[in-house]
């Protein structure tokens, strides 16, 4: 069974959390799981992920207040 996983990276810089995700990532794929990830568009972040042959697909991610992101993602 094979699963189709979206990963949300809000933060605007590049740490070990984004390196955790971006490890997961690839563990996710590696066994047979599709996966998306979905950043701010933050260029220090999307490079990192660009880089292992991920394409990142972008959102505004900022919060509470933030009625596009979620309502994108249900679509």
């Amino acid at each position: 069974m094979s699963f189709n996983v979206v990963q949300l990276v809000s933060n605007s810089v590049w740490g070990g959390g984004e390196r955790y995700v971006l490890d997961l990532c690839r563990a996710l794929e590696a066994h047979g799981h599709s996966v998306a990830v979905v950043t701010r568009g933050k260029r220090a972040v999307d490079m990192r992920f660009e880089q292992a042959g991920f394409k990142p697909g972008r959102l505004p991610l900022k919060g509470l207040l933030d009625f596009i992101s979620p309502t994108t993602l249900a679509r």
